[in-house]
């Protein structure tokens, strides 16, 4: 890894290119970002600019503060969303296979996100329908930007964004809970099942104040699965692994991280949204040690722990 310059903020672990090992994306604050390709060989190269992730999907370098990575439209790889500042849109990178595409404005993420200057963020499935949605904790830098910049505060709202199963996403946040109406000055966000009642929680850190705790009620109408890989072979925490979930015909991928959003580290468990699906066919992880494990007839609404097995090739 060898950059001559770059302000990284945001940055992830993710196999991009589903060739089995961990490349590099750093969200760099108003210059080109990052995309370390892992070449196999102990070094990296960056192919921002050749994949489509340096600039936006007109050219320009953006403020890129949090970063996260899901496969949103359940194609089987992995697409990014990045955080900016005000004035600019976060952004959503579709990964194509070859290279990504900008299509924040054809998800409906442009107009909402344009007043706004995002921090921690996730794709989380708040709602356990089975794809993935995005939240996004705002709040802005500079305390007087209201004087000289029209419609922009420094304490702002967070978002939260459902996705419709079609490639697009609709703001939810006013028919969301009150929570959705405080202003805040939020930097950090962490996600996961913090009361272990099926859905995603989230904690956020703010600049200046109280951290807050924001528990999701809604979530567990439907069905959902939870899987903890524990590596033997690979690292303890199974950081790397590849988990594939099949049931009732959805297929849906995650992969273990010990960070992402903005300066934050998550619930390692892999939470799978099954909507209302009662079973699931066939739970698949492939570790970083190049093992592959398959269980099948897995019941719905568990935490399943997967222990690595040296035989299970």
């Amino acid at each position: 890894i060898n950059v001559a310059s770059g302000k990284g903020l945001g940055v992830i672990a993710l196999d991009y290119d589903s060739d089995g090992d961990q490349d590099l994306f750093v969200a760099n604050d108003g210059t080109p970002n990052f995309l370390y390709q892992n070449l196999g060989n102990g070094k990296f190269g960056n192919a921002a600019l050749a994949k489509g992730v340096a600039l936006n999907g007109i050219g320009e370098s953006e403020a890129g503060m949090g970063v996260d990575f899901g496969d949103y439209d359940n194609d089987g790889d992995f697409d990014l969303f990045v955080t900016n500042f005000s004035y600019e849109t976060n952004t959503l990178y579709r990964n194509e296979g070859v290279f990504f595409k900008d299509v924040t404005a054809a998800a409906g993420l442009a107009d909402p996100s344009h007043r706004f200057l995002g921090f921690g963020t996730n794709f989380l499935d708040y709602d356990n329908d089975g794809d993935l949605d995005l939240y996004v904790a705002n709040g802005h830098v500079l305390d007087k930007i209201a004087l000289f910049q029209s419609g922009v505060e420094y304490m702002q709202e967070h978002q939260l964004f459902r996705n419709d199963g079609g490639g697009s996403y609709t703001e939810t946040s006013s028919i969301s809970g009150e929570w959705f109406l405080h202003k805040q000055i939020s930097r950090g966000a962490a996600f996961g099942d913090y009361d272990e009642d099926g859905d995603v929680d989230i904690l956020v850190n703010n600049c200046g104040g109280e951290a807050k705790l924001v528990r999701n009620d809604d979530g567990n109408r439907e069905n959902w699965l939870m899987v903890r890989p524990v590596g033997t072979q690979s690292n303890r925490d199974g950081i790397g692994a590849k988990v594939r979930v099949v049931a009732e015909g959805l297929e849906q991928v995650r992969q273990v991280r010990s960070g992402s959003s903005y300066l934050t580290a998550s619930d390692p468990r892999l939470h799978f949204g099954l909507g209302a699906r009662t079973k699931v066919d066939l739970v698949e992880v492939r570790w970083p040690s190049g093992l592959v494990q398959r269980l099948e007839k897995v019941p719905v609404n568990a935490v399943l722990i997967i222990e690595e097995k040296v035989d299970s090739q």
